[in-house]
């Protein structure tokens, strides 16, 4: 059986106030170290720290254009790889997304053409070469 890990509960350690020298690792486990003063070793305690990732914003949640809307993009690329602002707001309408969309659609589509063309030009070059 599992438990969500919001019902995990692991003892905490104040470690400002903790009598104890401790050491950390990587993974979030505080252990408790050799004592330098008397060279005791402390009991094997392990103390795990509930840490809670802080509450920013939530990453925008990813866009997927419709085949027709790619089809559409596709055309006017054709035509216009550099849209202007009233051309790209026209299409978000139209799509029903925000014209940053867009505007990020065609930058990248501008790359992958760039991408494309000098994969062209290396496989010209290489057959050309033999």
């Amino acid at each position: 059986m599992t438990l969500p890990v919001e019902q995990l509960s692991a003892p905490t350690i104040d470690l400002c106030s903790s009598p104890l020298p401790v050491c950390t690792n990587s993974s979030s486990t505080i252990t408790p170290s050799k004592n330098s003063a008397n060279n005791n070793i402390c009991p094997p305690y392990e103390y795990k720290i509930n840490w809670v990732p802080p509450q920013g914003r939530r990453r925008r949640q990813r866009t997927v254009f419709t085949q027709s809307n790619v089809q559409q993009l596709d055309s006017v690329f054709m035509h216009n790889q550099y849209p202007d602002i009233e051309l790209r707001e026209t299409l978000a309408a139209q799509m029903g997304v925000p014209e940053s969309r867009i505007q990020v659609w065609f930058k990248n589509r501008r790359t992958r053409a760039r991408t494309a063309h000098r994969q062209q030009l290396k496989l010209s070059e290489s057959s050309s070469s033999h």
